[in-house]
């Protein structure tokens, strides 16, 4: 569903999204070439954050895991990798 709105933008260029919802929030805005902004919410990372979910093997990791959860094949976690018991 589409929701459109006036939005008034004050003398520094700020306009208000709180009658969209948003409050205390990082957005992305992209601009298309035709003027179209569009608004993205962001969530920020750490650098250890990023280096972890663009990690091969931690991704490989997470798939297997889905996959396991979704054919009911999943373990409890363990930290250590012993078989809990």
């Amino acid at each position: 569903m589409q929701t459109r709105r006036f939005l008034d933008v004050d003398s520094r260029g700020r306009v208000s999204l709180a009658k969209f919802g948003y409050k205390n929030t990082q957005l992305l805005a992209i601009q298309d070439e035709d003027g179209t902004i569009t608004l993205e919410e962001v969530v920020p990372l750490t650098r250890a954050e990023l280096e972890h979910f663009t990690d091969p093997a931690a991704i490989e990791a997470l798939q297997r895991a889905w996959t396991q959860a979704a054919t009911g094949k999943a373990r409890p976690f363990t930290p250590t990798g012993e078989e809990p018991g």
